[in-house]
């Protein structure tokens, strides 16, 4: 099911590439539009770094399933390493087309660019039927992503469990291999949240879990870029002058993200560090005092 989604939902997409590829290499293309420098302010660009980094966001959880893998060693760095620059590439190609072919304007108040975009340029009648397409393929392509972040839901907390970081009875798996009760204590929470948020709209709803998907998710990499410094600062770690200035890097990006996805999801961010942080320190000390104590 997921490589069926995951080969669909790329079908429009080299849509995109190909219908741009034609229009410029044809000549026909519109003249790319100004840049408005007065638009390039510190927030936007915090913003936008946000945003984007949500396209993005998970690349980390390949190895979560690592007790699932084949030769996790290889098979896990190899898959998270080719599956990032594949689809990095790929969005920077889509995202490329739609800006340098579509008025900023049109592409700022579409719901749907990538189908706006299809339908512009398609050659000959049938451009209404390709939009439709298209917008049945950002269908899947949702469908495709649900389908992987509902096994992601369970096998985070099952993995934790399995760490002894969470309660052991999230490790138990159903006769069928699902960590069901993982998958509950998600899917409660997740249910939870969006309760609290009823009051927004369906497109501001989105925009606050992207932006706090993303936030959580930040700390993580801020906090890895950190250790990779200090780790090469103390000799701890041996590693290139490149390594440092992309673990660099990697940490500016985190804090303009941060501070770019804007207060709230910032508050709901340390929030969640907060809880995280105290239910650490007691697991930390209930591990402690359970090795500490004789056995009968």
């Amino acid at each position: 099911m997921q490589l069926v989604t995951a080969i669909l939902k790329v079908l429009p997409l080299a849509a995109v590439i190909v219908l741009a590829a034609l229009v410029l290499g044809g000549g026909n293309a519109p003249p790319p539009p100004l840049l408005n420098l007065s638009d390039l302010t510190l927030p936007a660009i915090g913003a936008s770094a946000a945003l984007t980094l949500w396209a993005l966001l998970g690349l980390e959880s390949a190895t979560i399933p690592a007790a699932r893998v084949k030769d996790p060693s290889s098979t896990i760095p190899r898959a998270t390493l080719l599956g990032t620059a594949i689809a990095s590439v790929i969005y920077l190609a889509v995202c490329g087309a739609v800006i340098l072919l579509m008025p900023a304007a049109e592409t700022a108040g579409s719901p749907a660019p990538l189908a706006d975009f299809v339908a512009r340029y398609w050659p000959g009648a049938g451009a209404d039927m390709a939009r439709k397409v298209v917008a049945a393929f950002a269908v899947i392509s949702a469908l495709g992503a649900m389908n992987g972040w509902v096994m992601m839901q369970g096998e985070m907390p099952y993995a934790m469990a399995r760490e002894r970081q969470f309660p052991g009875f999230l490790a138990k798996l159903s006769s069928r291999g699902v960590p069901v009760r993982a998958h509950i204590l998600s899917s409660s929470l997740l249910t939870a949240l969006i309760l609290t948020n009823l009051s927004r709209s369906t497109g501001e709803l989105f925009t606050f879990f992207i932006l706090l998907a993303t936030n959580a998710n930040l700390v993580a990499y801020l906090a890895s870029s950190a250790a990779l410094l200090w780790l090469m600062a103390k000799r701890k770690m041996t590693g290139s002058v490149a390594l440092g200035i992309v673990g660099l890097l990697g940490g500016l990006y985190s804090i303009g993200a941060l501070v770019g996805a804007g207060p709230e999801a910032g508050l709901w961010g340390l929030a969640l560090l907060a809880v995280g942080g105290v239910w650490y320190a007691v697991n930390r000390a209930l591990a402690a005092r359970r090795v500490s104590e004789p056995s009968v």
